[in-house]
């Protein structure tokens, strides 16, 4: 009994040793922790992965927040582009109408006139009186509209009308088939009561037979399609105001010809008419698509959204109406060189010279109507804003 008695004290002083002993390994411990692992790899990559991932994400919603508002601003701009189109194409009915009502009136007047009036020059006058009042009063309806529309819808007018064009020429060069024409006179027709057959051929005109004059014609529709090639090629880089300028420069020389075929140059040069008159319509159609191309590139850029079609008709009939009154005009330009009929067509020398002259009076509006832009431009710069 002593003994256990003996045991059981000792254990209980060991107790408290062995309580010492673990709480000092657990201070030693703290201590160890406090100095840090020798290995913390562990514990950066997992605190790492998590900051990364952290900025990641703010990165993307900063992302998706400039985004969302970014097509906010998109809309809103698309709003304003829509809504500002549609207020010019309300604000440009109106003017567009009356120009077409204008154009409409001033035609019938031309045309009663020339239909019921004999004196062919009270007939041009009258007839570039209209066609001036009918300019000056397009630009003022379109002006509101846009300068630049206001400004090419004259031009695309005046452009044609100031060029005064006829059939003298091809009266006097052709040759009419008859068996007793102009060119021909047959001898074995005793009945034959006309003496005036073969005057044409008595005088020295071309009489170029019909065949060489429809063939020539339907080459010329080949070389026309060169012009459209060269012009997208090359001359659709160039600006409007430039592209006019060489048209209607190289138009002028262009006409030159006919004065060096009147005079009969060519002959003289040693060039057979007929070869003259392949030459001539060949070279032409190619500088008349030049000329025109760009007229229609500027007529459709022109037009405002939902009314493109009315305003495309409007200009193409007012480059069409332009035409027809330098037809008038020149009929009027005849009558002053006291008529250039068959068969000696007196003064057709000087006519063909002083039309020829005509052709340059459009260098003078292209400053002043044309708009400074070009056909390549961006589709989103406003050629009504040019």
């Amino acid at each position: 009994e002593d003994q256990q008695e003996g045991d059981k004290d000792k254990d209980q002083d060991d107790e408290p040793r062995s309580t010492d002993a673990s709480i000092e390994a657990s201070f030693a411990s703290f201590d160890d922790f406090d100095d840090g692992p020798a290995d913390t790899t562990a514990e950066d990559d997992l605190f790492g992965d998590f900051d990364d991932d952290l900025f990641a994400t703010e990165a993307s919603e900063s992302d998706f927040s400039s985004d969302f508002f970014s097509d906010d601003d998109d809309d809103d701009e698309e709003d304003l582009s829509s809504s500002a189109s549609s207020e010019l194409s309300r604000r440009a009915r109106g003017p567009i109408f009356l120009a077409a009502l204008a154009t409409t009136a001033v035609s019938l007047a031309i045309g009663l006139l020339q239909l019921l009036y004999g004196d062919a020059l009270v007939e041009g006058v009258a007839t570039v009186v209209l066609g001036a009042a009918l300019a000056a009063l397009l630009y003022k309806l379109l002006r509101p509209i846009s300068v630049a529309l206001a400004g090419s819808a004259v031009y695309i007018f005046l452009e044609g009308a100031l060029q005064p064009s006829t059939g003298v020429i091809f009266q006097w060069s052709h040759d009419d088939g008859l068996k007793n024409g102009n060119c021909h006179c047959d001898d074995s027709d005793a009945d034959s009561e006309d003496d005036d057959c073969g005057w044409a051929k008595e005088r020295g005109y071309p009489c170029v037979a019909p065949e060489t004059y429809g063939f020539a014609r339907a080459t010329a529709r080949l070389f026309g399609l060169l012009g459209v090639v060269w012009y997208n090629a090359y001359f659709s880089r160039w600006r409007y105001r430039r592209i006019f300028t060489l048209g209607t420069t190289v138009s002028f020389f262009s006409n030159l010809l006919d004065l060096a075929w009147v005079s009969r140059l060519n002959l003289k040069l040693g060039v057979n008419d007929d070869v003259f008159l392949f030459g001539a319509e060949m070279i032409q159609p190619v500088l008349r698509k030049l000329q025109w191309m760009p007229i229609f590139v500027l007529a459709a850029k022109l037009c405002p959204e939902k009314i493109e079609a009315t305003l495309f008709a409007l200009l193409m009939s007012l480059s069409n109406f332009g035409a027809v009154v330098g037809t008038y005009n020149g009929v009027a330009l005849l009558h002053i060189f006291g008529g250039v009929d068959a068969p000696d067509f007196h003064h057709i020398t000087s006519f063909v010279f002083v039309r020829t002259l005509f052709y340059l009076a459009p260098l003078l509006l292209i400053p002043l109507f044309v708009p400074n832009g070009g056909p390549r431009d961006d589709d989103d710069e406003d050629p009504l804003l040019l």
